[in-house]
C-alpha cells in the first residue's frame, strides 16, 4: 500500500495576523514606557536644576543673615512693593569696596533686588572701620547706593521674590508683611520664591518673563504667597495664559523658606 509522504508544517493566515498583533501591542508598550521613561528624566532635570536655583538664593542669605550687624544705630532697608522685594543690610561680611579699593573689608552692605531682566541679584560693597570709608551707622541715613560691577545674579532661576518677617511683638512671635522697626524685634525672615527651570525659560520669548512674574500677586495678610502662587500654578498649567504656554507653567516650582536668626 502507497503512502504520501509527510509535508512540513507551516503558518496559517490566521497565525501570522495573531502572531502581528502581539508584536504591535509589544512595541507599542515599549514606546510608551521609553516615552514615559524619558519625560521622567525631563522632570527630574528640571527640578534639580530648580532645587539648585533655591538653595543658591537660601545659602547666600542665610549666611548674610547670620552675620547681620543688629545694633540700634545700623539701618535696615526693605522694600514692599509691587513686584519683586528688595532687601538690604549691614552685615560682618568681607566685601570689595567702591572704586579702585580692590581690598577686603571686614563689613559689608548687602543688597537683595532684581535687575531689569528681572533676575535676582546679590550686590556687596564693603567697608573700613577707619578713616572716610567707614561702615555708615547712621539709622536715619539713606544706605549708600552700590556699584553695578559689585552686583551679582544670584540664580537665572529665580524670577519671582517674597520677603516676610518673623518679629516678636512682646508676647509672640508674629509672621507679617511689613519689616519691623527695630532690628532687635526680628526673629527671622520668610523668603517665597517662584524658580523657572533652564529649558523651560528658553521657551520664552524677549519680555515674557516679566508678564509671567506679573502674575504671581504680592504677599497679602490673609493668605502665604505660597498658597497663592501655588493656586495660580494650577489654574494656568493645563491652558497658560497671557501668551505664555503651559509647560512654562508646568516647569515654575515655589519654594518657601524660612531662615531664623539667632
Amino acid at each position: 500500500m502507497k503512502t504520501n509522504a509527510s509535508q512540513p508544517a507551516g503558518f496559517t493566515l490566521v497565525e501570522l495576523l495573531v502572531a502581528m498583533a502581539i508584536l504591535a501591542i509589544i512595541l507599542v508598550g515599549t514606546a510608551r514606557i521609553a516615552g514615559t521613561a524619558q519625560s521622567s528624566v525631563r522632570w527630574a532635570e528640571k527640578k534639580i536644576a530648580s532645587d539648585s536655583g533655591a538653595r543658591q538664593l537660601t545659602a547666600l542669605l542665610e549666611r548674610d543673615l547670620r552675620e547681620m550687624i543688629r545694633r540700634p544705630d545700623a539701618r535696615f532697608e526693605f522694600q514692599l512693593q509691587p513686584g519683586n522685594d528688595s532687601l538690604a543690610f549691614l552685615a560682618t561680611r568681607a566685601g570689595y569696596a567702591r572704586g579702585d579699593a580692590t581690598a577686603d573689608r571686614a563689613a559689608s552692605l548687602v543688597r537683595y533686588a532684581s535687575d531689569p531682566d528681572g533676575r535676582l541679584t546679590r550686590a556687596c560693597l564693603g567697608f573700613g572701620f577707619e578713616g572716610d570709608d567707614t561702615v555708615p551707622l547712621d539709622p536715619a541715613a539713606a544706605l549708600p547706593a552700590i556699584p553695578e560691577e559689585n552686583r551679582q545674579v544670584v540664580s537665572d532661576s529665580v524670577f519671582r521674590v517674597e520677603f516676610e518677617f518673623l518679629v516678636d511683638d512682646g508676647s509672640r512671635t508674629v509672621r507679617q508683611q511689613k519689616a519691623p522697626a527695630s532690628l532687635a524685634s526680628l526673629r527671622g525672615i520668610v523668603t517665597t520664591v517662584a524658580v523657572l527651570d533652564p529649558q523651560s525659560r528658553g521657551a520664552l520669548a524677549s519680555g515674557d518673563i516679566a508678564k509671567l512674574a506679573a502674575l504671581f500677586d504680592d504677599s497679602r495678610d490673609a493668605e502665604t504667597p505660597a498658597a497663592d502662587w501655588t493656586a495660580t500654578l494650577l489654574s494656568h498649567s493645563a491652558r497658560g495664559t497671557s501668551g505664555i504656554p503651559a509647560d512654562v507653567f508646568r516647569g515654575v516650582r515655589v519654594y518657601e523658606r524660612t531662615l531664623l536668626l539667632d
